[in-house]
C-alpha cells in the first residue's frame, strides 16, 4: 500500500497526464463500465477525482467517495460537475 493520495480518474487521460500525476498519486482508471464496482469497492479510500466537463462528478458519486477532498476537471467547462454538492462537502 502506498502513502500516496488515491486518485480515481473517470474520463479519457492523456498517457503522459497519468504518467505525470502517478508521480505524486496512486492513479485509478477503471473502464467506464466497471466504475460503480470499483467505487463501491474503494471508493473510501479515494481523496482526488479527475474528471472533465462532460462526464462531470454527480452528488451521487460525491457521496459514494467520502474522503474525497480534491475534483480537477480537465477542461474548460464544468456543467456536469454538481457545485452545489461539492461545496456543501
Amino acid at each position: 500500500m502506498s502513502d500516496k493520495p488515491e486518485a480515481l480518474i473517470i474520463f479519457p487521460f492523456s498517457q503522459q497526464w497519468h504518467a505525470e500525476l502517478a508521480e505524486e498519486f496512486t492513479i485509478h482508471f477503471p473502464p467506464p463500465a466497471e466504475l460503480d464496482a470499483f467505487v463501491a469497492a474503494h471508493g473510501k479510500r479515494i481523496t482526488v477525482l479527475m474528471t472533465n466537463g462532460s462526464s462531470g462528478a454527480s452528488a451521487s458519486l460525491m457521496d459514494r467517495l467520502p474522503a474525497l477532498r480534491i475534483i480537477g476537471c480537465f477542461s474548460a467547462g464544468y456543467e456536469n460537475i454538481d457545485l452545489a454538492a461539492a461545496e456543501a462537502r
